[in-house]
C-alpha cells in the first residue's frame, strides 16, 4: 500500500506528531487527522515546504500531483 505524504514526512520526526506539526506551522491535531483519516492527507499546498524540510522533492511525497 502506498504511503501517505504525512507518513513519509512523519518518519523524519521519528513519529513525533507535535514536532512535525510545529515544523509546518500546524497543530499536532492536524497531523493526527491527516494520519488517521483514511481520505485525508497533508494538504497539497504544504507539500513543497514539507519536502524541503526533510530533504526530499514534492514528487517523493505526492507523485500523483507533483510530476518529475
Amino acid at each position: 500500500m502506498k504511503k501517505k505524504a504525512i507518513e513519509i514526512f512523519l518518519e523524519h520526526f521519528d513519529g513525533n506528531q507535535s514536532a512535525a506539526g510545529r515544523a509546518l506551522g500546524k497543530k499536532q491535531q492536524h497531523v493526527w487527522y491527516w494520519l488517521n483519516t483514511e481520505e485525508a492527507d497533508m494538504p497539497t499546498d504544504l507539500i513543497p515546504k514539507a519536502a524541503e524540510l526533510i530533504g526530499k522533492t514534492p514528487h517523493d511525497l505526492k507523485p500523483e500531483v507533483f510530476r518529475q
